[in-house]
């Protein structure tokens, strides 16, 4: 502990070890249920985060995340479809209703 009270806290510490009181073997309990959670945890595979890709693909400065691969679409191919700004010479944006959550 790196602290100015730290005199103040050794006072409340305690480590008990214990002393062997005759020639019994006593090694460690872990439950069963336990080992078991271990067992499952260690064999369950670790979901890749963007941090993992990010140090796959260059790492920072390299490597750029796409946002659009959380885009929720009826066809996966259409994430990563550049949105056109004018088409038929009319522009998009005026093709847009502001009030359509309301209605």
């Amino acid at each position: 502990m790196k602290s100015k009270k730290i005199n103040d806290c050794l006072n409340r510490f305690h480590v008990a070890m214990p002393k062997p009181r005759d020639n019994r073997d006593r090694p460690t309990c872990i439950p069963q249920a336990v080992l078991e959670a271990q067992a499952i945890a260690a064999a369950k595979e670790k979901k890749k985060l963007e941090r993992d890709l990010e140090n796959e693909n260059g790492g920072a400065g390299v490597y750029s995340a796409s946002l659009k691969k959380h885009y929720l679409l009826a066809n996966d191919e259409w994430k990563e479809d550049i949105l056109p700004e004018i088409l038929d010479g009319h522009n998009v944006a005026d093709f847009l209703d502001p009030d359509i959550l309301e209605s």
